[in-house]
């Protein structure tokens, strides 16, 4: 499977004032995974009920038609960042300084132990297709979101990669 990334840009916010950017930030394919570099600028400290959600969805190339595809949210991301058996755990190892919940304000390296491999689409029917990710982390209390902390979106081609065999 290879994966072209066409964009990574923050969201529009309409003017609301978030506590967490993202700077210099960049997603390259390296063997069989997509791996993340960047700086990530946390202005305040985040509380501690931090929730995550991912929407994908789907468009034709020349981005003539786009369809929702899907939306995942994973709650109590500080619980995860902390268990050793987590997949945020995996992913907080390759930040530096390593967040700890309450996280605190500061400076942030996104490095390359950042990494989501890609063996997990194989068989999912992503070929030929734009997609586009929406990345959001927010406050929630009471099930309700309180407000937003960060959001990203990214743009990427998949295209399968076919082996001859002699």
């Amino acid at each position: 499977m290879d994966f072209k990334i066409l964009r990574s840009i923050e969201c529009q916010t309409d003017g609301k004032k978030i506590p967490v950017h993202f700077e210099e930030l960049r997603v390259s394919k390296e063997n069989n995974a997509l791996t993340t570099y960047g700086r990530m600028l946390v202005n305040e400290q985040l509380p501690m009920n931090l929730e995550y959600e991912i929407s994908i969805t789907r468009c034709n190339l020349d981005s003539s038609g786009c369809i929702f595809f899907h939306k995942v949210s994973f709650p109590k991301i500080c619980e995860k960042v902390e268990a050793k058996t987590s997949v945020a755990y995996e992913i907080a190892r390759g930040i530096f300084p390593r967040p700890h919940c309450p996280i605190s304000a500061g400076t942030y390296e996104i490095k390359n132990n950042s990494t989501f491999l890609l063996n997990q689409f194989i068989l999912l029917p992503v070929d030929g297709f734009l997609w586009q990710t929406k990345h959001i982390f927010y406050e929630k209390k009471n099930l309700k979101r309180v407000r937003l902390l960060a959001c990203i979106e990214f743009e990427l081609i998949a295209k399968r990669v076919r082996v001859q065999v002699s």
